[in-house]
């Protein structure tokens, strides 16, 4: 996975960004593309508890040597957070992982990147979830 970041998204808050047009990549990563909703601002510390504990049960089974969380608010979110939430949350997920010795990076919130990707393409190399306060992991593959 690498990627750039292009240009601003115009919202209320938004990750600072030393450089811009500089290519970020990481190898043997476990990439995780993030939404963060409205519904998840009223526990954040649960909803991060949660989004932890399945990014570590999925580590388990591909074992890959790091993890980025990148900001996807495209997903399939009805309702978004707040920016200032979304960012609280994603840099809350990124400090929990690090604290259980996981190689944890974070794209920048709150901008445009190009990115390109490369998929293993074994039977473990994609899948999805749905973390929620309310819904336990609907959707897996």
């Amino acid at each position: 996975m690498k990627y750039k970041v292009t240009e601003e998204v115009k919202i209320s808050a938004k990750d600072a960004v030393e450089e811009d047009n500089k290519w970020f990549e990481f190898r043997n990563v476990l990439v995780a593309f993030t939404a963060v909703e409205a519904s998840d601002e009223a526990d954040p510390e649960k909803i991060t508890d949660k989004c932890v504990s399945e990014l570590l049960q999925v580590n388990e089974r591909i074992k890959a040597e790091r993890i980025l969380i990148y900001p996807y608010a495209h997903l399939f979110a009805p309702q978004l957070a707040k920016p200032k939430t979304a960012i609280q949350i994603l840099n809350l997920i990124e400090e929990k992982l690090k604290e259980k010795n996981i190689e944890a990076y974070r794209a920048p919130f709150g901008w445009y990147k190009e990115f390109n990707i490369h998929c293993l393409g074994h039977p473990l190399s994609e899948s999805s979830r749905i973390v929620s306060l309310n819904v336990e992991n609907s959707l897996k593959s």
